[in-house]
């Protein structure tokens, strides 16, 4: 993709979060500060304690630290959409946020949820999506990953942030101020302790990953767990294994798994 086909695109932070939401904040900084990257949007895929975490921590116009990062590098924090409406909960079937991830049912939705969304984000072919697994239950990094395998195009980025161990646990600062604070607080100690650190507070690791978006059938829309089943047909194209050739491990895998299935019943 050239760099005129990259301005004229909408750039848009794809994050997953839960009780850390300076994991916004410090990918942003990577991404602006360290890749040079404009950022137009930030969606952020969480969980009823995250969003109200993220409306508290980052969002409050005098104490949040998303309008700080905006003052601190001289960003128009109009020229970022980034607000409520952006931050979406994870639902239950009864339409209530979601507390937490802790049951298989909870894993189920979180997945459907999130394949869902960059589902649909990804049908605006002028659009690009840097998506960040580095936040929430490691299960919602998974299955973000695995809806950007799914649905991502040549366009998209997946990352994962890692932070500065000097940074680590800090709720403050989120990001790497021009001018340092002398003290910050740990979430797990609360006391004041010296956050000076040299270089900023994370890299941007860029992960690359299959794009079978091409392959996929958008005509037959459905939860992840149906289209990542084995032998679903969700790509248009698929190999037959030839007459008489030898079975492949994951063949032998799923005949396992469908067997498991049917001792289990």
């Amino acid at each position: 993709m050239s760099m005129r086909d990259s301005c004229e695109m909408r750039q848009m932070l794809l994050c997953v979060a839960g009780m850390t939401p300076q994991i916004v904040t410090e990918t942003l900084y990577v991404l602006i500060q360290e890749r040079g990257q404009r950022i137009d949007e930030i969606r952020v895929i969480t969980t009823k304690g995250g969003k109200d975490r993220i409306v508290r921590d980052l969002l409050d116009p005098i104490s949040g630290r998303f309008p700080a990062f905006c003052r601190d590098y001289g960003i128009d924090s109009e020229a970022i959409i980034f607000n409520e409406r952006t931050v979406t909960a994870i639902q239950t079937l009864d339409g209530l946020d979601l507390a937490d991830i802790r049951s298989v049912a909870d894993n189920d939705r979180a997945a459907n949820r999130i394949c869902e969304i960059v589902s649909e984000l990804t049908k605006d072919p002028l659009l690009r999506i840097h998506a960040s697994v580095a936040g929430g239950r490691k299960t919602m990094g998974i299955y973000l990953a695995a809806a950007m395998q799914l649905f991502g195009r040549s366009q998209d980025t997946l990352s994962h942030v890692l932070v500065n161990e000097d940074f680590e646990g800090l709720l403050h600062p989120a990001h790497a101020a021009p001018a340092r604070p002398t003290g910050s607080i740990r979430q797990s100690d609360p006391t004041t302790i010296d956050s000076r650190s040299e270089g900023p507070p994370g890299r941007n690791s860029v992960h690359p990953f299959a794009r079978l978006a091409l392959g996929l059938d958008r005509r037959r829309p459905g939860a992840l767990q149906r289209l990542c089943r084995p032998g679903t047909g969700g790509t248009r194209r698929s190999r037959r294994r030839p007459s008489g050739s030898p079975r492949s491990h994951a063949e032998d895998g799923n005949n396992c798994q469908s067997q498991c299935a049917a001792n289990r019943a």
